[in-house]
């Protein structure tokens, strides 16, 4: 009697890898990621992942849905899970074992299911960049957090209502080998998202007091926080501000104190540390400069302030930029 031949479901891994290679990224998606669990496993390897760690979930992951009827966030949580579920963490010679890198488009908006389900298929998580953070609520993402221990390099987006103090705490308690943050928000004078002021500042420094490199992009930025930073934070060796919001307090209302108004233009502004010095190295535009933390700072809100004040209103009352 002979044997019946192997089909193509069959195929050893190596080969499969090879043929796939051959195809567009087009039609590796539509001729062989629903054939099944196999093959969808190993066209992930060419479609998501730039190395043997490091999984990069592009926009092409939200077409990976068989419904053409599924509005864009329905087709994104069904192929999101979908790549998720080639690497279950309960085997450790697979590659959600091993992955340590994950890179999200700036197109893509996940929701709390979405980050929760990537925190528990890769728990060995090292470096994560998640550009677009506002439809993931703040309890949604410390869950996620608490699941990266070993956590070494976080880039966020910016997230509505984020109870900085709170997330900071959760950070810090959690991701002890975290050197590497960048957070990024809104120049607006709402206090919807995050603003680098004394509050926020001193919570960080206290709470993530290991960060070596720490880098703000689009954030309103206060005087005092800015100071704190750099004079709390004693391992930071790198503070990068970029198109940041310089704000002054407004005059205090019979409601409370004022929440703050932006003032000139962004400016971004790039501060390394001397090491053995007081001083630090100020790179704005074309200017590099040695200044302690406090000089450098005022130095900073001094840019452009004259074109500002210009155009205040008689009569206005005085506008504290302390």
């Amino acid at each position: 009697m002979i044997a019946s031949a192997a089909g193509w479901g069959d195929l050893e891994g190596n080969l499969l890898l090879k043929i796939f290679k051959q195809l567009t990224r087009e039609d590796l998606i539509s001729a062989t990621w629903f054939v099944c669990g196999w093959w969808r496993s190993v066209s992930s390897a060419i479609l998501f992942w730039k190395d043997e760690s490091t999984l990069e979930l592009r926009t092409d992951v939200k077409h990976l849905s068989r419904s053409r009827n599924l509005d864009p966030s329905q087709r994104l949580k069904e192929a999101l899970k979908c790549v998720m579920d080639c690497f279950p963490t309960s085997s450790s010679s697979h590659k959600g074992a091993a992955v340590r890198t994950i890179l999200f488009s700036r197109a893509m908006f996940l929701l709390d299911m979405h980050i929760n389900l990537v925190a528990k298929k890769s728990p060995k998580l090292r470096k994560l960049i998640l550009p677009k953070a506002y439809t993931v609520t703040v309890p949604g993402l410390c869950r996620a957090i608490r699941k990266w221990e070993e956590l070494e390099e976080l880039s966020i987006g910016p997230v509505r209502n984020l109870n900085a103090p709170s997330f900071f705490r959760v950070l810090g308690k959690t991701c002890r080998n975290l050197t590497i943050l960048t957070l990024s928000s809104y120049c607006t004078d709402s206090s919807m998202y995050f603003r680098l002021d004394e509050i926020n500042s001193l919570s960080l420094s206290r709470c993530v007091p290991q960060l070596r490199m720490l880098s703000m992009d689009k954030m309103p930025i206060f005087r005092r926080g800015v100071c704190i930073i750099l004079q709390k934070c004693k391992n930071l060796e790198k503070l990068n501000l970029s198109k940041c919001g310089r704000m002054f307090y407004d005059y205090p209302s019979i409601y409370g104190p004022g929440l703050g108004k932006l003032y000139g233009k962004e400016i971004s502004v790039e501060i390394k540390r001397d090491k053995g010095y007081q001083s630090m190295r100020w790179f704005i535009d074309t200017l590099d400069e040695s200044y302690t933390p406090k000089r450098g700072v005022k130095c900073l809100w001094s840019i452009g302030k004259e074109a500002f004040f210009a155009h205040k209103p008689p009569g206005s009352p005085s506008i504290d930029c302390s």
